[in-house]
């Protein structure tokens, strides 16, 4: 008699549980295993101290290194100091009005189509 899919799956399943269930170690046996590893105390080597006092020194000394390049070109340049009084805008050419389109009022009869309806054709009275 042939044995199908399912049956086979089923034994083979079987199987595995029964070899677990004879190699499982004793709860009582994992617990006291873990707690032993626990309570072991691992020191670490001295060298490894070592090694991250000495890499945070080397890279203290790189970050001061660059700094001071860096900072050097600015310090020879010789700008002047800019003050509140002398500072100007560098846009400050790009508000230069008249000055009659902000203080002067509308008159009474414009409207804001009058540059827009203009054409280049002539009037009958121009």
């Amino acid at each position: 008699m042939m044995r199908t899919d399912e049956e086979l799956l089923r034994a083979h399943f079987e199987r595995l549980r029964a070899h677990d269930l004879a190699h499982t170690p004793a709860f009582r046996a994992v617990v006291q295993d873990a707690r032993a590893r626990s309570t072991t105390v691992h020191p670490r080597p001295a060298w490894l101290a070592s090694l991250a006092a000495a890499a945070l020194v080397v890279l203290s000394l790189g970050i001061a290194i660059y700094q001071r390049r860096v900072e050097a070109p600015i310090a020879n340049r010789g700008t002047p100091t800019v003050t509140i009084t002398t500072w100007k805008s560098p846009t400050d050419g790009l508000l230069r009005i008249s000055g009659q389109e902000l203080f002067a009022p509308p008159s009474v009869l414009s409207s804001v189509l009058d540059g827009a309806t203009r054409s280049a054709l002539p009037r009958k009275g121009d």
